[in-house]
């Protein structure tokens, strides 16, 4: 009896090792394959383990979405500071359009004078040049500056200033004649632009868009000007040295 009770014992033993054998050749492992999970391993402790996985993927993902926000608030600030620079720059612009449109039409003003009122063929000829060529000029930039002309207080003195210099040219004119009047037209035109050789100059270089265009177009034109200017100017310091001259030896004659 007792030897039939080990029998069965044996055979009970033999049948649970060849069941737990036949599993583990399915999962792939065998006893000595399979390790007690370490305190701290995330296989000890899964539920742990999952919250830490989650927090870090929280915590990466916010960081992602605070840098991606940092990222859109400097872009958004760089867009602001280019247009907020590009509105000063169109506003010098403007304001540099507008001076340049009140000097062309004071130049047209001046040519009118001298047209009408020189004898001296040159001189007249050159006068109605310079109507002919501002006027161009004052086409463009009035077309540029258009109903936007400056109201701040440096543009008003400017326009001011430029207004009385109009004015105390035209009265000097006003009080000459004859070869006198020519002199002080053309001395007035060779400084007039050889000043705005020197302003087209810089202008050229810090300007852009419209502005930039009728400058670049505008140089070669006053440079001509002021060439022409220096020919005529030289002529009448020769006429009226002849005429000098001429009027001496009359006079010593007599």
């Amino acid at each position: 009896m007792k030897h039939r009770l080990i029998v069965a014992v044996l055979a009970a033993a033999v049948c649970l090792f060849a069941n737990a054998a036949h599993i583990w050749a399915q999962q792939g492992s065998s006893p000595a394959d399979v390790k007690p999970a370490q305190a701290g391993s995330p296989a000890a402790h899964p539920t742990e383990a999952s919250d830490r996985n989650g927090a870090t993927t929280r915590n990466n993902t916010n960081e992602t979405i605070s840098n991606e926000n940092r990222n859109v608030v400097r872009n958004e600030s760089r867009s602001e500071e280019r247009t907020s620079a590009d509105k000063r720059d169109m506003n010098v612009d403007r304001d540099f359009a507008a001076c340049l449109l009140q000097k062309n039409k004071a130049e047209v003003e001046l040519g009118k004078i001298a047209a009408d009122r020189s004898h001296d063929k040159d001189v007249k000829d050159f006068a109605e040049k310079m109507v002919k060529d501002h006027k161009e000029v004052i086409e463009k930039l009035e077309r540029l500056v258009g109903s936007n002309e400056p109201n701040d207080r440096r543009s008003e003195l400017e326009r001011r200033i430029n207004d009385q210099c109009l004015s105390n040219l035209k009265k000097e004119l006003n009080d000459k004649s004859g070869r006198e009047f020519d002199a002080c037209y053309m001395g007035s035109q060779l400084a007039g632009h050889m000043e705005m050789t020197a302003a087209l100059e810089v202008l050229s270089k810090e300007t852009s868009g419209d502005l930039r265009d009728i400058v670049k177009d505008a140089q070669p034109k006053v440079e001509k000007h002021l060439s022409k200017a220096k020919d005529i100017m030289k002529q009448l310091d020769k006429s009226s040295g002849e005429h000098q001259a001429s009027r001496e030896s009359s006079n010593s004659n007599r």
